[in-house]
């Protein structure tokens, strides 16, 4: 069954396994779009260690 009413179920619906999906490359996407508007205009971002462990560890 793809589709649930209700979300009583433990199976995710096929939306929020789309969603999911597609997440990802759009957070690649903006990180990507954030850090090359930054470089471009030179500005200084300071990101603590502890995020940028995160991000490498979802990348």
């Amino acid at each position: 069954m793809l589709f649930q009413v209700g979300g009583h179920g433990t199976r995710p619906t096929f939306f929020k396994m789309v969603a999911a999906q597609q997440l990802t490359a759009t957070l690649r996407a903006g990180l990507t779009y954030s850090i090359s508007i930054s470089l471009f205009l030179h500005i200084r971002i300071y990101i603590p260690i502890y995020s940028q462990l995160f991000v490498l560890f979802c990348l």
